[in-house]
């Protein structure tokens, strides 16, 4: 028997960082209530058909809040990023340009 044959998925359920991410798309959309429970999740690599199946069916049945929190915090994270990598090209190419600035004018006050 394979090691791996039953690998068990992170509980869901468990985190506190999921439950914060539940919370916060349960208030984007609006719904009251308690977090949908569900089961933990085990793949089993010799019937891989059957455990994706069986995957799809776990990840819907946690639920609206987790997909709309999941999907609200991707966006916010691409946004920040997208900002962050912005600031700091920009900060590179203005010091690049202050530096040849600089070289330019010293090359030309030695002549």
């Amino acid at each position: 028997m394979n090691q791996c044959e039953n690998l068990p998925i992170a509980d869901v359920q468990g985190s506190p960082d999921t439950r914060q991410i539940d919370q916060y798309g349960t208030l984007l959309i609006g719904k009251n209530g308690p977090p949908a429970t569900v089961q933990e999740f085990e793949m089993d690599w010799m019937h891989i058909g059957d455990s994706l199946y069986a995957m799809l069916q776990w990840t819907l049945a946690l639920g609206l809040p987790l997909g709309v929190g999941l999907a609200a915090l991707a966006l916010t994270l691409a946004a920040v990023g997208y900002f962050a990598v912005q600031v700091a090209w920009r900060v590179q190419v203005t010091l690049a340009w202050r530096a040849r600035r600089r070289r330019r004018h010293r090359h030309h006050t030695q002549r």
